[in-house]
């Protein structure tokens, strides 16, 4: 049922295999390997890959129905329990783009248990703007944000803010104690871009994406 679920996973984010063998940086024969079930993946994988679907690492290897295939559809469950946020501004999915946080009127309603626990003051909400995180997130993205100012591990996307007033949404490595930090996109058509020095000190987090928004 994995490669059922890995497959159905996939289409519903508009990828192909290739864009998903860059997303989980693996080569694209082991990504491919995975789908049709030649091999299994490891937990480090299963771990990635719950975590960009926002799905449970059991939710892939178990058996049971699943919602995304086309057999033993789950009827969905309908709550009124839901938190409205307002869009309150943008996040550049590329560089140099100026932080923005006014407010359209445009909102989005989220099911209150998609916060797991936490307070409504503790998220926002931004729109993003461009593709250099193409095919993870794309123009028009809704992201709600998990406040935090610091990132759990090198590797995480995080949205960031740079040189005193711009923003960005990106993966960012750095080492713990190395006075740096590596803002890489996922679309290859765009270039790293290193953050050291001075520079550190007009630099910071300002979240975590935690769900994705998009209308298909």
């Amino acid at each position: 049922m994995f490669t059922e679920k890995m497959k159905d996973l996939r289409q519903s984010r508009g990828l192909n295999k290739r864009q998903m063998a860059e997303i989980l940086e693996l080569p694209y024969t082991t990504y491919n390997n995975y789908e049709i079930g030649a091999r299994e993946p490891n937990s480090d994988i299963l771990k990635k890959i719950s975590k960009i679907f926002g799905v449970s690492v059991d939710f892939l290897i178990d058996n049971s129905d699943f919602i995304y295939g086309n057999v033993n559809l789950m009827h969905p469950q309908i709550t009124e329990d839901t938190v409205t946020f307002p869009v309150i501004g943008t996040i550049a999915a590329g560089y140099d783009s100026i932080a923005v946080e006014d407010w359209s009127g445009e909102t989005v309603e989220i099911p209150t248990s998609y916060l797991k626990g936490r307070k409504k003051e503790e998220y926002f909400v931004l729109s993003v703007s461009g593709n250099s995180m193409y095919p993870l997130y794309m123009d028009g993205d809704k992201v709600l944000i998990l406040r935090q100012s610091t990132l759990d591990r090198s590797g995480d996307i995080g949205a960031i803010m740079y040189e005193g007033e711009n923003a960005t949404l990106k993966k960012v490595e750095y080492v713990n104690g190395e006075d740096w930090l590596k803002l890489i996109p996922i679309n290859p058509e765009y270039q790293p871009k290193t953050i050291e020095g001075v520079a550190l000190e007009q630099c910071r987090v300002l979240g975590v994406p935690r769900l994705l928004i998009r209308e298909i």
